[in-house]
């Protein structure tokens, strides 16, 4: 039997998906996790840069951000 697979997540609009710089606990953070409790799955998965912070001891350094892109003056 082929697994069934959902990709949930969320993003900000600047595409940054890191949590803990966003207000918490906010109305979507509630949203996700009540839409996550309708999947009735039976297992989740996360790749390598996202588990380290759950693996760690302490704060994982993280990149700074790339400079933002600059808006065409052209239309």
């Amino acid at each position: 039997m082929k697994p069934h697979v959902i990709c949930h997540m969320v993003s900000s609009i600047d595409g940054r998906i890191i949590l803990k710089h966003w207000p918490e606990p906010g109305p979507v953070h509630g949203e996700y996790e009540r839409t996550a409790a309708t999947f009735d799955a039976d297992a989740w998965m996360c790749g390598r840069i996202t588990m380290q912070d759950f693996a760690a001891k302490g704060d994982v350094p993280k990149p700074p951000p790339p400079a933002p892109v600059q808006a065409s003056a052209s239309g």
